[in-house]
């Protein structure tokens, strides 16, 4: 790890804060740290998808049901292993975090303390509810991870104080090998669903070390400044309180379809909906690790942190909205072919579901953006409300989807992911408006993009249908790829050659100058020559 050195020399321009009178700017590191940890989360999610691949075929979709309670519960009380506080420090700034470090440490550690005992108290009663006995085993498992999650969180903050994506990317990069690896190994060894359980504990130990080897403090040997925890504990409420309802608001349709369907549905559902989920869950990981901590640099600076936010949401929708629709596309083929070949026949019951996720992922993910701007401005409260409120909608829409469409999978999908999208979308128009953003500002940033790849999309599903009726599904795959990947790269270059530009100039200085050249874009403004170098 270059970046993170930890003999003491400098570390790379790309991977340190960026000076005031010198360097790239404040946009460009956002930008850069964007791209890092995009660039290291695609690798992870792509050998996260060769797991799922394999996890397809053996295990089976009751299992699969399981997984989805434990890793719902899991999200949400996986919050309490630091009760917020690295947050509030984040938010405070570097100065406050070396004030206070010592108190915030040990506060962190005692909630995590706490949290694990109480999940382990409470994973016999949750396993009643659900019926299912498997879950006891599990949840105590997931309690054993939680205070050794809470050191590397807390060192993590650290990282991201001082805006060092690209070591945080570098551990990442290693996370999700040594989490995917385990899994693999388990699950062929026959640990069924503890397959996905007991990684958590590997990965835990691997991130303390890994975290700690790239800020090397101590915070363990500062004293407890007990007399500091309550000014802690009141401002990291609300942070606490906001993460609990984004993990129901990301978890929840699992939760209620789980009181209400067999786990053999739910185990569908959950596989699907992963399959088609991943652009979204690495934008919105990126989201919580580069967007809060730079947009709280701006928050005495409304005008630049408003244009940024802006400009975060086109840069968002650009990435996910392709990706996200050529998949769509070509999902039939895809998981048609994996049916016959790894997956023994068990899931292309899943394809129009994951179709309709697909196709509406991009205007599904705007509630993390909005949550960190929020977040940016000591606003937690409101961030708490917002996630509350989203996580409140989603359970009542899958028990209104269950109501009427009961164990159909695509009626479920639709009705889900259109109060997704109307709620993200619609609750971050509403809010932004605080930040100077009126609601034309937020449609021009989010639609363009997607209505581009839809008609790519749109494109690309004629000119397979001029193909030779019975052609192979390997054929249509590869086929739908390049049409889709050619339909919307021409699209953009006419449409959105603003967006193509600076996406190139955010990007690593190798990648920005080749793309520059394929698609004959013009030289990139200075800033990014010199972060460039």
């Amino acid at each position: 790890m270059s970046a993170s050195n930890p003999s003491g020399e400098a570390v790379e321009p790309a991977d340190q804060p960026p000076a005031a009178s010198r360097g790239p700017s404040l946009a460009v590191v956002v930008g850069r740290g964007f791209s890092w940890l995009t660039l290291s989360i695609v690798a992870g999610k792509l050998l996260g998808g060769v797991t799922q691949l394999l996890l397809g075929r053996w295990i089976s979709d009751e299992q699969f049901g399981d997984i989805a309670i434990m890793l719902s519960i899991a999200a949400v009380v996986k919050v309490f292993q630091d009760g917020g506080v690295p947050q509030v420090l984040v938010q405070r700034g570097a100065e406050a975090f070396d004030r206070t470090m010592g108190a915030a440490f040990w506060l962190s550690m005692a909630l995590a303390t706490v949290s694990a005992a109480a999940l382990a108290v409470a994973a016999p009663i949750i396993a009643d509810v659900y019926d299912t006995p498997m879950l006891t085993s599990l949840l105590w498992v997931v309690a054993a991870s939680l205070p050794l999650g809470g050191i590397s969180t807390f060192l993590r903050a650290k990282l991201r104080v001082d805006l060092r994506f690209k070591t945080i990317a570098y551990v990442a990069m290693a996370w999700f090998v040594i989490r995917n690896i385990s899994t693999i190994g388990l699950a062929s060894a026959g640990f069924g669903t503890m397959s996905l359980a007991i990684p958590l504990v590997i990965v835990a130990i691997y991130e303390a070390f890994a975290d700690y080897y790239a800020t090397r403090i101590k915070p363990w040997r500062l004293p407890f400044g007990f007399s500091q925890w309550p000014d802690l504990l009141g401002s990291s409420f609300w942070v606490g309180a906001a993460a609990v309802s984004r993990g129901v608001a990301r978890m929840g349709d699992y939760l209620a379809l789980g009181i209400f369907l067999p786990m053999g549905v739910v185990g569908k559902y959950f596989f699907g909906y992963q399959f088609t989920a991943q652009v979204l869950e690495l934008l919105a990981t990126n989201l919580q690790h580069v967007l809060f901590p730079a947009l709280s640099r701006l928050a005495d600076q409304p005008e630049r942190q408003a244009r940024a936010i802006v400009r975060s949401i086109r840069m968002l929708v650009f990435i996910a909205a392709p990706v996200s629709v050529c998949l769509a596309v070509v999902i039939s083929p895809l998981v048609t072919i994996l049916d016959e070949i790894v997956w023994n026949h068990k899931w292309s019951s899943t394809i129009g579901l994951m179709q309709i996720f697909a196709v509406t992922a991009p205007m599904r993910m705007f509630t993390d953006l909005l949550a960190a701007a929020l977040s940016s401005q000591g606003k937690f409260r409101s961030s708490a409300i917002v996630y509350s409120c989203e996580g409140l909608w989603l359970v009542v829409a899958a028990s209104i989807a269950v109501a009427i469409y009961g164990e159909n999978l695509v009626g479920l999908a639709v009705l889900i992911s259109l109060a997704q999208a109307v709620f993200s979308v619609g609750a971050s128009i509403r809010m932004l408006r605080d930040f100077g953003i009126d609601w034309q500002s937020c449609l021009r940033s989010m639609l363009p993009a997607w209505f581009v790849a839809l008609a790519a999309g749109g494109g690309t599903l004629a000119l397979l249908a001029l193909l030779p009726a019975g052609s192979a599904q390997l054929v249509l795959l590869i086929c739908g790829g390049c049409f889709f990947g050619v339909t919307f790269i021409a699209m953009a270059r006419v449409f959105l050659a603003a967006d193509l530009m600076e996406l190139a100039g955010l990007a690593p200085a190798k990648i920005g100058r080749l793309a520059r050249a394929l698609l004959l874009l013009p030289s990139p403004p200075l800033a990014y020559d010199r972060a460039s170098k």
